[in-house]
């Protein structure tokens, strides 16, 4: 993935990465509320995260609590 994405291509990323690619994300709404995926799946999300796009991520992450616009800021932050 692209360095630099915007937030719809960062919420497509999202959706793609815990296999629910198509999938219309709330930006400020949690992901929790929005996809309905095992925790595995999530844990593999915040590996994607840290590996493919250089996220720091805590160790303590709940991706179900936060929300698309949250991780696309932390994201832009990293840039």
């Amino acid at each position: 993935m692209p360095e630099g994405m915007s937030a719809a291509q960062f919420a497509d990323y999202l959706t793609r990465s815990v296999g629910r690619a198509g999938t219309a994300l709330d930006q400020d709404l949690p992901l929790g509320e929005q996809l309905d995926v095992d925790s595995s799946r999530l844990m593999e999300l915040s590996i994607a995260l840290e590996l493919e796009l250089g996220m720091d991520l805590p160790d303590d992450v709940d991706l179900r609590a936060l929300s698309p616009a949250a991780l696309y800021h932390d994201y832009r932050a990293g840039d």
